[in-house]
């Protein structure tokens, strides 16, 4: 018969069965465990180094621009950037008086 006892007694085909499943199989694993290490790796950036890095860079910025006036023309720009940002300035009122686009961003 063709069974088992047969398909064992052919040294070239099983050499390529086995060449090819330990290829595949370790393939996959390392496929595996690239995927693994890329995720695992965003999450620690995202985690750890992400807020450091805001945090460093308001430490510059603010002190920066402490004592700065805004320039009247921006503000103009930034008022008519879009219509979405029109309505959302609009919306936005301080007893009465419309917000300047500065101010949201300000107080964000």
């Amino acid at each position: 018969g063709w069974g088992l006892g047969s398909f064992s007694q052919e040294p070239g085909t099983n050499a390529s069965f086995s060449m090819w499943g330990g290829i595949l199989g370790f393939g996959l694993t390392a496929g595996a465990i690239f995927l693994l290490r890329e995720y695992l790796l965003y999450m620690v950036k995202a985690a750890l180094l992400e807020p450091l890095a805001i945090t460093c860079m308001m430490q510059v910025y603010f002190p920066a621009i402490e004592g700065q006036t805004p320039n009247p023309e921006w503000e103009e720009k930034l008022n008519n950037a879009s219509k979405k940002f029109r309505e959302m300035v609009k919306s936005r009122q301080l007893g009465g008086k419309q917000i300047k686009c500065f101010h949201l961003i300000e107080n964000f």
